[in-house]
């Protein structure tokens, strides 16, 4: 099969290549500055409140909440590319069980 760029994939209505593990790093990086941003947000929302608020957010439920954030991010990315990692294996698996011949597989088995 001949790599497919990201036009050739975007375009391919037989899914036969995949658009998602290219992106996965952006979509990380992404989720990674929008946290960020509205851990900031967060704490100047609550700066506005109440100094206590503000500071309690900035030093304790900001990152706290930052941390939880990555982590949930952080798996759902890992759980997209090891489904695809474990559909690529099962392409070569499929492909090596084509090729072996018949009487092959029944003269290793008896």
């Amino acid at each position: 099969m001949s790599e497919y760029t990201f036009l050739r994939s975007l375009f391919d209505f037989r899914f036969v290549s995949f658009v998602t593990t290219r992106w996965i790093k952006f979509v990380y990086v992404l989720s990674f500055i929008f946290t960020g941003l509205f851990w900031l947000m967060s704490v100047i929302a609550a700066f506005q409140l109440s100094t206590t608020l503000g500071v309690l957010t900035l030093l304790i439920i900001g990152p706290l909440g930052f941390i939880l954030s990555l982590i949930y991010w952080r798996l759902l990315m890992e759980f997209f590319v090891a489904f695809f990692r474990i559909h690529d294996q099962l392409n070569v698996i499929a492909q090596k069980m084509t090729e072996t011949p018949v009487s092959a597989m029944t003269a290793a088995q008896g």
